[in-house]
């Protein structure tokens, strides 16, 4: 099959005597084919210490997926990256009610690479990996 996935966007800016916005237009992604598609989510509660994401269901095999993170919580927020020699590096930072939507370079989702940490308490993130080999 081709084209399962499509993505619409639209970011408008008005600021003091600045406005902008920008239409994209549509994406379309195909999913990898066979009989299963395979993806992981749910929610996760996070803690200010990086912790895995529980992303068990996907391989290395399938790298590189689409993702969607939303940040549940109304105050705190919730980063995503990874650990490097036992440093957290972050590389979205989602505030409280913020989402993010993209594809996932081919290092990633590997098993155990992707981390979440909170800024504070347990804020919860909502979140769904469609396989890769796009």
């Amino acid at each position: 099959m081709a084209d399962e996935i499509k993505l619409t966007g639209t970011i408008s800016v008005s600021a003091t005597n600045y406005t902008e916005n920008i239409v994209p237009g549509q994406i379309s992604i195909s999913l990898p084919s066979g009989p299963d598609l395979a993806s992981e989510g749910g929610t996760q509660a996070t803690s200010t210490s990086a912790a895995s994401l529980l992303v068990g269901n996907l391989g290395s095999s399938q790298d590189g997926g689409v993702f969607f993170f939303r940040n549940l919580d109304g105050t705190d927020n919730i980063e995503i990256g990874e650990t490097i020699s036992s440093t957290f590096y972050p590389w979205i930072l989602l505030k409280p009610g913020e989402y993010a939507i993209g594809r996932l370079s081919s290092r990633y989702p590997a098993a155990n690479a992707l981390k979440v940490k909170a800024s504070a308490n347990t804020p919860v993130l909502q979140y769904r990996i469609f396989a890769g080999n796009l």
